[in-house]
C-alpha cells in the first residue's frame, strides 16, 4: 500500500507524514532525504554540472541552494533538473517500499513517479500562504512552487492551519476511517 502525501513547501507534509508512520505496520520514505543521497553520487553531479554550471559546487559538493537558483529559474530548467534526478529518486523510493506495509511517501514533488510508484491514496496537505511564510526561513524556496502543480484532487486534505493537535485528530481519523474500510492486513 502506497500512501502519497502532497503538499506546498511549508505546508506541514513533513509533520504529517511522520504522525502517520507512528501508526502500526507502516514505513515512513523521506523522498526530500533521498533526493539528497542522490545529489552525492559521482554521475548525478557530473550531469548536473553539464546542465547547470560549475557555480553550483563548492568543495566538491553540490550546493544545493546554488542549484535551486539555476534549476527553478524556469520551467525548462526544472523539467531538466527533472529528468537527472527523478529517474534515480523513483528507484531508490521504489526499492524502499515494503509490500508487507502501509508505505507513507512523503513526496514534495506530486507528479513524481506517478506512472512508476502508483499511490493507493493521496493525502494532501493545506495551509493558509500566511502561516506557510511564517514557517519557511527561506522565502527563497516559497517562489520554486510556482513551476510545481499540486493536483486539486486527493483522497483526502488535511487542514494544517490550526494548530498541531488539530492536524492530529485530522490524521487519527483518517487512519480510522481508511483501515475500517479495507480487509484485514490492508490499509
Amino acid at each position: 500500500m502506497n500512501i502519497f502525501i502532497i503538499g506546498k513547501i511549508g505546508s506541514g507534509k513533513s509533520t504529517v507524514a511522520e504522525m502517520f508512520s507512528s501508526f502500526q505496520d507502516t514505513l515512513l520514505i523521506d523522498a526530500d532525504r533521498i533526493a539528497r543521497e542522490v545529489l552525492r553520487m559521482p554521475e548525478v553531479q557530473k550531469d548536473l554540472l553539464e546542465t547547470f554550471g560549475e557555480l553550483i559546487m563548492e568543495n566538491d559538493e553540490i550546493v544545493p541552494e546554488s542549484l535551486a537558483e539555476k534549476a527553478f529559474a524556469d520551467r525548462e530548467s526544472v523539467e531538466k533538473l527533472n529528468a537527472i534526478m527523478h529517474p534515480e529518486i523513483l528507484e531508490r523510493i521504489r526499492a524502499t517500499i515494503d509490500e508487507t506495509r502501509k508505505n507513507i511517501i512523503d513526496i514534495p514533488l506530486p507528479g513524481i513517479g506517478r506512472d512508476v510508484i502508483r499511490p493507493d491514496v493521496t493525502i494532501r496537505v493545506d495551509c493558509p500562504d500566511g502561516i506557510i511564510k511564517e514557517r519557511c526561513d527561506q522565502p527563497e524556496k516559497l517562489e520554486r512552487q510556482r513551476f510545481i502543480d499540486l493536483p486539486e484532487k486527493a483522497d483526502y486534505v488535511i487542514d494544517n492551519g490550526e494548530g498541531m493537535e488539530s492536524t492530529q485528530e485530522q490524521v487519527d481519523r483518517i487512519w480510522e476511517q481508511y483501515e475500517h474500510r479495507c480487509l484485514p492486513g490492508k490499509f
